[in-house]
């Protein structure tokens, strides 16, 4: 049996340092077919997609450990596959140091959207119904406009997960665009010295 008392105080600051590690780790194990790699990504998100779904659906019941953990990491690893999604999608090779530097921002923006996820104010005794907008800050108010009409249920499991990665994306491109700009800059000065 696991002693929380002891334990308690490390368990924020690990998972914290495995959130900022863990789409390095996947861009390594994801680059050993540089061929194949967006293949590889993207089967790696579906799954992790699918995954999380039906483990949120089946966790509707008291669910233990291990379908939590398995929760948690398909989750995260959702998360993590969006960080890297504009390395894929632009195929542009930055700068290693630029690189290493837009993944590590990128992680870092995670953190707050998978906060806003692990809040569930609808588990609280007396709490509200569940809405989007309490899980994903950007899509949120959207993605509760269509479950007016189409129900919660799954749908909620569903676009929750789907719009992690949507919004975790979109940071990771702005973040990449920038960086791809800054590399283009930097060039540029480079060429005209």
């Amino acid at each position: 049996m696991l002693d929380y008392s002891i334990i308690g105080p490390f368990i924020l600051p690990l998972a914290l340092i495995f959130i900022i590690i863990y789409p390095f780790l996947l861009d390594r194990l994801t680059g050993i077919g540089k061929k194949h790699k967006p293949l590889i990504c993207l089967t790696i998100l579906i799954a992790a997609i699918i995954t999380s779904i039906a483990g949120s659906i089946y966790a509707e019941s008291p669910s233990g450990l291990a379908m939590t953990t398995i929760i948690l990491f398909s989750t995260l690893t959702v998360s993590s596959m969006a960080v890297l999604l504009p390395h894929l999608i632009f195929r542009e090779q930055l700068p290693g140091r630029i690189r290493t530097g837009t993944i590590l921002i990128s992680s870092l923006f995670q953190i707050p959207f998978l906060f806003a996820m692990s809040v569930h104010p609808e588990s609280w005794p007396g709490g509200p119904a569940p809405v989007f907008a309490d899980y994903l800050p950007g899509l949120g108010i959207f993605f509760d406009a269509i479950a007016t009409y189409t129900g919660y249920s799954i749908f909620f499991i569903a676009g929750v997960t789907i719009g992690l990665c949507i919004e975790v994306a979109v940071v990771s491109v702005l973040v990449f665009g920038m960086a791809r700009a800054l590399a283009k800059e930097r060039e540029q000065n480079c060429v005209e010295n």
